[in-house]
Protein backbone atom coordinates (compact mmCIF):
# COMPACT_ATOMS: atom_id res chain seq x y z
CA UNK A 1 0.00 0.00 0.00
CA UNK A 2 2.49 2.38 0.75
CA UNK A 3 4.25 1.33 -2.58
CA UNK A 4 1.12 2.15 -4.29
CA UNK A 5 0.94 5.49 -2.64
CA UNK A 6 4.85 6.37 -3.22
CA UNK A 7 4.00 5.78 -6.95
CA UNK A 8 1.13 7.72 -7.17
CA UNK A 9 3.00 10.63 -5.50
CA UNK A 10 5.59 10.38 -7.96
CA UNK A 11 3.21 10.66 -10.92
CA UNK A 12 2.77 14.28 -9.35
CA UNK A 13 6.22 14.76 -8.70
CA UNK A 14 5.96 14.19 -4.67
CA UNK A 15 8.25 12.39 -2.69
CA UNK A 16 7.26 11.21 1.16
CA UNK A 17 10.38 10.69 3.36
CA UNK A 18 10.85 8.16 6.00
CA UNK A 19 12.58 10.47 8.14
CA UNK A 20 9.30 12.87 8.37
CA UNK A 21 6.84 10.00 8.42
CA UNK A 22 5.76 8.09 11.48
CA UNK A 23 3.37 4.81 12.25
CA UNK A 24 1.51 4.55 15.12
CA UNK A 25 -0.61 0.98 16.39
CA UNK A 26 -3.79 0.73 17.63
CA UNK A 27 -5.72 -2.40 18.15
CA UNK A 28 -5.29 -4.71 20.57
CA UNK A 29 -1.79 -6.42 19.10
CA UNK A 30 -0.75 -2.25 19.84
CA UNK A 31 2.18 -3.96 21.40
CA UNK A 32 3.44 -6.23 19.79
CA UNK A 33 5.90 -5.95 16.93
CA UNK A 34 3.33 -7.12 14.09
CA UNK A 35 5.53 -5.65 10.46
CA UNK A 36 7.74 -3.19 9.63
CA UNK A 37 6.71 -0.64 6.96
CA UNK A 38 9.56 0.46 4.48
CA UNK A 39 9.47 3.78 2.35
CA UNK A 40 11.57 4.05 -0.65
CA UNK A 41 14.10 1.19 1.53
CA UNK A 42 14.15 2.96 4.96
CA UNK A 43 12.24 2.03 7.59
CA UNK A 44 8.86 4.12 9.08
CA UNK A 45 9.44 4.75 13.01
CA UNK A 46 6.76 3.34 15.26
CA UNK A 47 5.53 5.54 17.69
CA UNK A 48 3.75 6.05 20.89
CA UNK A 49 2.20 9.32 20.06
CA UNK A 50 2.29 11.53 16.35
CA UNK A 51 0.40 14.30 15.73
CA UNK A 52 -1.39 14.63 12.96
CA UNK A 53 -3.79 17.69 11.74
CA UNK A 54 -3.48 19.42 15.64
CA UNK A 55 -3.93 16.42 17.27
CA UNK A 56 -1.57 14.02 19.33
CA UNK A 57 -3.15 10.64 18.52
CA UNK A 58 -1.95 7.95 20.70
CA UNK A 59 -1.50 4.28 20.81
CA UNK A 60 -4.39 2.57 22.34
CA UNK A 61 -7.36 -0.10 21.89
CA UNK A 62 -8.85 1.82 20.00
CA UNK A 63 -8.63 5.43 18.18
CA UNK A 64 -7.73 8.06 21.03
CA UNK A 65 -6.20 11.60 21.34
CA UNK A 66 -4.21 12.93 23.87
CA UNK A 67 -5.97 15.92 25.72
CA UNK A 68 -2.39 16.95 27.28
CA UNK A 69 -1.10 19.17 24.51
CA UNK A 70 -4.78 20.39 24.09
CA UNK A 71 -5.04 21.35 27.72
CA UNK A 72 -1.39 22.93 27.25
CA UNK A 73 -2.30 25.02 24.77
CA UNK A 74 -5.13 26.36 26.23
CA UNK A 75 -3.09 27.54 29.66
CA UNK A 76 -0.44 28.93 27.80
CA UNK A 77 -3.38 31.37 26.04
CA UNK A 78 -5.42 31.60 28.98
CA UNK A 79 -2.09 32.68 31.23
CA UNK A 80 -1.21 34.79 28.77
CA UNK A 81 -4.19 36.70 28.75
CA UNK A 82 -4.80 36.63 32.05
CA UNK A 83 -1.71 37.83 33.23
CA UNK A 84 -2.18 41.18 31.04
CA UNK A 85 -5.79 41.47 32.34
CA UNK A 86 -5.31 43.39 35.49
CA UNK A 87 -7.19 46.18 34.46
CA UNK A 88 -10.02 44.16 32.82
CA UNK A 89 -13.49 43.40 34.47
CA UNK A 90 -13.61 39.71 34.40
CA UNK A 91 -16.85 39.40 31.70
CA UNK A 92 -14.25 41.16 29.52
CA UNK A 93 -11.85 38.32 30.62
CA UNK A 94 -14.51 35.75 30.42
CA UNK A 95 -15.00 36.69 26.58
CA UNK A 96 -10.99 36.89 25.71
CA UNK A 97 -10.78 33.15 27.38
CA UNK A 98 -13.78 31.83 25.55
CA UNK A 99 -12.48 33.44 22.06
CA UNK A 100 -8.87 32.95 21.94
CA UNK A 101 -8.29 29.69 24.83
CA UNK A 102 -11.61 27.65 24.94
CA UNK A 103 -11.26 26.61 21.08
CA UNK A 104 -8.29 24.85 22.22
CA UNK A 105 -10.27 22.57 23.67
CA UNK A 106 -13.26 22.61 21.61
CA UNK A 107 -11.36 21.62 18.14
CA UNK A 108 -12.47 18.61 16.48
CA UNK A 109 -14.19 17.83 19.79
CA UNK A 110 -17.67 16.86 17.73
CA UNK A 111 -16.03 13.97 15.79
CA UNK A 112 -14.41 12.11 19.33
CA UNK A 113 -15.89 9.80 21.26
CA UNK A 114 -14.59 11.24 24.44
CA UNK A 115 -14.53 8.91 27.47
CA UNK A 116 -15.37 10.11 31.10
CA UNK A 117 -12.07 10.68 32.12
CA UNK A 118 -10.82 12.75 28.47
CA UNK A 119 -14.09 14.85 29.44
CA UNK A 120 -13.37 15.43 32.97
CA UNK A 121 -9.95 16.65 32.36
CA UNK A 122 -11.05 18.94 29.58
CA UNK A 123 -13.71 20.13 31.82
CA UNK A 124 -11.17 20.96 34.93
CA UNK A 125 -8.76 22.81 32.68
CA UNK A 126 -11.17 25.05 31.86
CA UNK A 127 -13.51 25.30 35.38
CA UNK A 128 -9.89 26.46 36.65
CA UNK A 129 -9.82 28.94 34.32
CA UNK A 130 -13.07 30.57 35.12
CA UNK A 131 -12.87 30.41 38.95
CA UNK A 132 -9.20 32.30 38.75
CA UNK A 133 -11.12 34.88 36.15
CA UNK A 134 -14.02 35.06 39.11
CA UNK A 135 -11.47 34.26 42.12
CA UNK A 136 -14.20 31.54 43.20
CA UNK A 137 -13.62 28.17 44.37
CA UNK A 138 -15.10 25.41 42.12
CA UNK A 139 -17.45 24.84 44.54
CA UNK A 140 -19.08 28.38 43.29
CA UNK A 141 -18.94 27.49 39.83
CA UNK A 142 -22.11 26.82 38.92
CA UNK A 143 -23.27 30.08 40.31
CA UNK A 144 -20.84 31.47 38.29
CA UNK A 145 -22.43 29.96 35.17
CA UNK A 146 -25.79 30.72 36.25
CA UNK A 147 -25.22 34.33 36.37
CA UNK A 148 -22.93 34.51 33.49
CA UNK A 149 -24.96 32.68 31.01
CA UNK A 150 -21.64 30.27 30.59
CA UNK A 151 -22.18 26.69 30.21
CA UNK A 152 -19.80 24.15 31.28
CA UNK A 153 -17.73 23.09 28.66
CA UNK A 154 -19.18 18.94 28.91
CA UNK A 155 -22.08 20.46 27.70
CA UNK A 156 -20.84 22.41 24.96
CA UNK A 157 -19.00 19.39 23.64
CA UNK A 158 -22.26 17.04 23.74
CA UNK A 159 -24.19 19.78 22.04
CA UNK A 160 -21.52 20.11 19.40
CA UNK A 161 -21.50 16.73 18.38
CA UNK A 162 -25.20 16.36 18.74
CA UNK A 163 -24.94 19.54 15.74
CA UNK A 164 -22.36 18.15 13.35
CA UNK A 165 -24.01 14.51 13.25
CA UNK A 166 -27.82 16.49 12.86
CA UNK A 167 -25.62 17.80 10.00
CA UNK A 168 -24.51 14.49 8.57
CA UNK A 169 -27.76 13.03 8.59
CA UNK A 170 -29.44 15.78 6.44
CA UNK A 171 -25.68 16.16 3.95
CA UNK A 172 -26.65 15.08 0.60
CA UNK A 173 -23.52 12.59 0.54
CA UNK A 174 -25.47 9.18 1.26
CA UNK A 175 -22.06 7.97 2.25
CA UNK A 176 -21.88 10.61 5.52
CA UNK A 177 -25.72 10.19 6.06
CA UNK A 178 -25.07 5.94 6.45
CA UNK A 179 -22.12 6.66 8.99
CA UNK A 180 -24.23 9.33 10.86
CA UNK A 181 -27.19 7.26 11.10
CA UNK A 182 -25.27 4.47 12.62
CA UNK A 183 -24.24 6.95 15.63
CA UNK A 184 -27.09 7.11 18.56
Amino acid sequence: MVDICCSEADKLDMKFSASKSQAIRIGRSRRSDVCHITLNGSAICFVDELKYLGWYVVTAKCFKISTHQMRVKFFQSFNSIFARSSHFTEPVIQRLANANCKPHLLYGSEVIAWNSSDLSNIAYAFNGAICRIYHVTLKLLPTVYHYTGQSDISHDIVHRRHQFLSKCKFSNNHVIRYIADRFP
